[in-house]
């Protein structure tokens, strides 16, 4: 199954990455005779690199420049295509902070800035790279320069293009961006889903590698000053190098948890903890004009650390857990594309567009491939659990029965009483160290652990037992009253007794759901399971253990779906289910005493005003201000429900024991009814008006549901069909 996952999610990242320009006819064109000259003083000007002398100075170029992060201000020539039409030119990436375009004319040069400390908004087209609209060019015409200083990686891609094939490039490149994006933020919704449900730490961390690679993708591909900063190119422009520095540490924690790095190997450890550090401590420098010093030095730190842990992720390639091999397979892939990233923004390699495009696609691959492994890991614990929850029963089992026999053959002989006692602690050492693993794989698995000592009273608790009611270790008292004390008092008396029950034998096990308190006075719900390793010789238990699983992220979204079956979701009235249902009941009601009810079904006219924009017809706002004037009307024991957008209904049970008595009532009500919604109601500043029509059925008790409900539809309809204030009533409730 996940080799076919992964064979599907290769083939849509190999179209990404490389299939692009398949998706349209559009392509670029790419610019001639591409040179450099490096102004390090930066005091040149468009009169001195385009003299005769300057000529010289200028470096050929095999069609993309990258200098790497440097303080050096860049000039580069380049010559066009002889065209009639004009070209458009594409300077990417999206993150150069000042661009000077300089197009030949008849008397010298006219100039175009571009960059982003410019405002997006101010760009004439929207695009996130920087387009620059040149003229047509001739043979005395054809030489151009651009002017680039940034204080980010100093490269540049330049692309020529005629201006309808950018438009259809245009939509390619933003579609290709948005699958991209869009898995990655599907992958991040569903392990912030699984983190808050399982309370599993590696799919929390894996849940921020994630999110701080797609907060660095935003920012570096110009999305953020598209988007979000248009008209703040300072605000954009630190994000980008915030969000860099943010990603490679955010990234470290959850590359430590995947590849099961522990303090006991001292030099990865640290290495990762400086990986935390540096890149956060080096982000101040990201408002400074030490950033460029401060990212190539990072970077540089970056780089080594990737390759130690490309050396150690390879070894576990051989590893016997299955999920080791989509571990290294997505470590190398991750750290491979980080490789590229960071010798192509080092300028030891030329990057460009395609350098970017699949160092993106390594990385959403990586991500699929890690969330494979997880998925595996977390099936592989649950499997170890129930191992060595069986393993510990046996050894519990071969326990008791080496006591009965070393009771029984102790007098033998001295020897053979030594050599049984060699047996037993021998056992039990083997005993201990099966306990010790089974610990850690439940509390790898997030949930807490107890061992109750019956005969002392002493319990010990886990680190994830106390710290799941939000206590501190040294905050709870290791004793069965404890435990006791912080039940619910609702669920203390069920909860002990069933405790006590396996305690003594009357239950194979001990097994219940309740609440207990936290340190801040909330209630968490917990389900307890455990068993009984250990009796005395007469039947008594001598020990117990188990763990508590937090079960309140299920309960509450278990509340949360019973409320939305009974209520509707904009007014919070009962919908038509709970009407039936109340309904159902007073009906039995009435049956039994004689005295009438009624029942009202109630339809809402909204009458506009001329002067309401559309989008404030029938709206939600004017339903739920309708369901408050409804709702001060109909007290209890009345019941006032939400049929649908445009009918309600009210259940008025035992009004009086003489009909028209009961009839009168139920006018009176419709009255107010009509009285409270036919007021102007301010919606945004516009006046709405309302009317409704109130068709009127009696009940006695001796009908059913159906039969109520059709006598108020049909009353409804008379009135529908009279006047606009009308009411129309059933006949007389049959008795």
């Amino acid at each position: 199954m996940w080799r076919i996952v992964l064979a599907m999610a290769t083939r849509i990242l190999l179209l990404l990455a490389i299939g692009t320009p398949l998706w349209a006819s559009a392509q670029p064109v790419a610019v001639r005779d591409l040179a450099v000259l490096v102004d390090a003083s930066g005091t040149e000007t468009i009169a001195s690199v385009s003299s005769a002398d300057a000529q010289q100075r200028f470096v050929p170029l095999a069609g993309v420049f990258n200098a790497g992060y440097t303080h050096k201000v860049h000039w580069l020539r380049f010559t066009l295509p002889v065209a009639a039409s004009p070209w458009w030119l594409e300077v990417a990436p999206a993150y150069l902070d000042d661009l000077q375009l300089f197009e030949p004319t008849a008397t010298g040069f006219s100039q175009q800035h571009a960059g982003d400390r410019l405002p997006f908004s101010s760009r004439p087209e929207k695009f996130r790279n920087f387009i620059f609209k040149l003229g047509p060019a001739d043979e005395q015409r054809s030489t151009y320069f651009l002017r680039l200083q940034t204080t980010s990686n100093s490269m540049a891609t330049l692309q020529l293009w005629q201006p309808d094939d950018f438009t259809v490039a245009k939509a390619t490149d933003y579609l290709k961006i948005g699958i991209s994006y869009g898995f990655m933020l599907f992958t991040l919704l569903t392990n912030i889903i699984l983190w808050l449900v399982l309370r599993k730490p590696a799919f929390g961390w894996f849940a921020l590698f994630i999110f701080s690679n797609l907060a660095s993708n935003f920012a570096k591909d110009g999305l953020m000053s598209q988007y979000l900063l248009p008209d703040a190119p300072r605000a954009a422009d630190y994000l980008v190098g915030c969000t860099m520095f943010f990603f490679l540490s955010a990234s470290a924690p959850f590359l430590r948890h995947v590849l099961e790095i522990t303090r006991a190997e001292k030099f990865l450890f640290a290495l990762y903890r400086l990986q935390v550090v540096v890149p956060l401590v080096m982000m101040v420098f990201v408002f400074t004009d030490y950033f460029t010093d401060a990212r190539q030095f990072t970077l540089a730190f970056s780089f080594l650390a990737a390759v130690v842990v490309l050396i150690r992720s390879i070894k576990n390639w051989h590893a016997d857990e299955p999920e080791t091999r989509y571990v290294s397979l997505g470590m190398t892939l991750f750290l491979l594309g980080g490789m590229n990233a960071v010798l192509i923004v080092l300028g030891l390699v030329p990057g460009g567009l395609s350098g970017g495009t699949l160092q993106q696609a390594a990385y959403v691959l990586a991500i699929l491939i890690f969330q494979i492994a997880l998925t595996l890991r977390l099936r592989r614990l649950g499997e170890l659990h129930l191992q060595l929850e069986q393993q510990h029963a046996r050894l519990r089992e071969e326990q008791v029965l080496i006591e009965q026999q070393a009771r029984t053959e102790l007098k033998s002989g001295l020897s053979q009483k030594i050599a049984l006692l060699e047996a037993l602690e021998q056992n039990q050492t083997e005993l201990e160290k099966k306990e010790f693993l089974w610990r850690r794989a439940i509390e790898g698995s997030g949930d807490g652990v107890w061992d109750y000592n019956v005969q002392t009273g002493e319990v010990n608790f886990s680190d994830r037992w106390v710290e799941m009611l939000g206590y501190e270790k040294t905050e709870i008292a290791g004793r069965y009253e404890t435990w006791g004390n912080l039940l619910h008092p609702d669920d203390r008396q069920r909860v002990l007794s069933a405790d006590q029950a396996s305690r003594n034998g009357e239950t194979a096990t001990f097994r219940a759901e309740f609440r207990m308190q936290c340190k801040d006075g909330s209630y968490r719900w917990i389900l307890s399971r455990g068993t009984v390793v250990s009796r005395g010789g007469d039947g008594k238990a001598l020990r117990m253990i188990g763990t508590h699983t937090d079960l309140t992220a299920v309960r509450q979204a278990e509340a949360k779906i019973e409320r939305m079956s009974y209520y509707d979701g904009l007014t919070n009235l009962p919908n038509t289910y709970l009407f039936e249902s109340t309904l159902q009941k007073e009906l039995a009601s009435a049956a039994n005493d004689g005295v009438y009810g009624a029942v009202l079904f109630v339809r809402l006219d909204a009458l506009n005003p001329l002067n309401a924009p559309p989008s404030l017809r029938c709206s939600d706002m004017l339903a739920m201000e309708i369901a408050h004037r409804f709702h001060a009307v109909v007290r209890p024991p009345n019941t006032l429900a939400r049929l649908d957008s445009c009918q309600y209904a009210v259940i008025m049970p035992r009004l009086h024991s003489v009909q028209k008595q009961a009839s009168l009532l139920a006018e009176q009500l419709e009255g107010n009814l009509r009285e409270t919604v036919e007021h102007p109601m301010l919606i945004n500043d516009v006046q709405h008006f309302c009317r409704i029509q109130v068709g009127i059925a009696l009940m006695h008790g001796l009908e059913s549901v159906a039969d109520v409900t059709d006598r108020a539809n049909h009353a409804l309809s008379q009135a529908v069909a009279g006047s606009s204030h009308a009411t129309g009533a059933a006949d007389t409730a049959p008795k």
